[in-house]
């Protein structure tokens, strides 16, 4: 029983916490051949695997000498994506809930803000595309990109039309589903981009918030299908109008829904920035 007992602490290490497995990064584990750098257990795996919060305080990689003028540049080029995001997030807020009561003058100045920070977005998704290979992430940025750009052509195309006023309102609401759609592949391929350079980094917290942050991108695009199907149920599909009720409920799931896609921006500009500052490179 004794026996036992030293084997299986032997196998879990000194550092390991009661009844989880061995710590993959602690020194007692580092291979003998391979001693000046850590084990990363999930070497192949980096869209995948998730890191065990036990050791979200493990030490960070060290880059190697080659990776890092690349490493450089995607740290260079997530400052970029930051900087943009806030500067568009800010003028869609702004435009949402002030758009009666601001001139026509400052309409135009947030319709600027927003296509220069779209631009600077892309910009930095540009950048991170020299992620070292081995780090993983770099289909998932170019596809992010692919979607960006489309996304970016679709709203300069909006923004054109408004300008010489000749836009059917129909064709109006296509452009912004399909800018819509467009959007959310970009984001939640990018955010699959951000999930494993953190897990390349070994950035414990940062992962689990990357991997939360994408998670909820479903969690919103299910709020509003339930919403839009509370709508077309309280619909009278005899008359074809709709109940007070359902415009209530339109009304005030809109409003929910703003506050919930606030809040996701506001936890996907703040993860953007803490993992460009979690690159250290000289």
């Amino acid at each position: 029983m004794n026996e036992l007992s030293r084997n299986s602490h032997s196998e879990l290490g000194d550092d390991a916490p009661n009844g989880t497995r061995a710590n993959p990064y602690a020194a007692s584990n580092l291979h003998p051949s391979r001693s000046d750098r850590l084990i990363d257990p999930y070497e192949n795996i980096h869209d995948y695997a998730e890191i065990d919060p036990a050791y979200a305080d493990i030490e960070l990689r060290e880059f190697e000498e080659q990776e890092i003028p690349s490493m450089r540049t995607v740290k260079s080029g997530l400052s970029y994506y930051y900087s943009g995001l806030y500067l568009m997030t800010f003028c869609f807020f702004v435009g949402s809930f002030a758009r009666r009561i601001i001139g026509a003058q400052l309409a135009s100045l947030i319709m600027y803000g927003t296509t220069l920070g779209a631009f600077v977005v892309l910009i930095g998704e540009l950048k991170c595309l020299a992620i070292p290979r081995r780090a993983g992430g770099f289909q998932q940025v170019l596809i992010s990109v692919f979607f960006y750009s489309g996304c970016v052509a679709l709203h300069l195309l909006k923004n054109a039309m408004q300008v010489r006023g000749n836009i059917a309102p129909a064709f109006f609401v296509q452009i912004g589903l399909l800018q819509l759609i467009a959007g959310f592949f970009a984001n939640f391929f990018f955010l699959s981009f951000i999930v494993s350079l953190t897990h390349y980094l070994r950035h414990g917290r940062l992962h689990q918030k990357a991997l939360k942050t994408r998670r909820d991108i479903w969690t919103m695009i299910g709020f509003v299908v339930v919403v839009f199907f509370t709508f077309v149920l309280l619909v009278n599909p005899r008359a074809g109008n709709a109940q007070p009720i359902a415009f209530i409920v339109l009304g005030m799931g809109t409003v929910a829904f703003l506050i919930m896609l606030y809040s996701w921006l506001h936890r996907f500009t703040r993860l953007v920035k803490d993992t460009c500052d979690a690159i250290e490179v000289e």
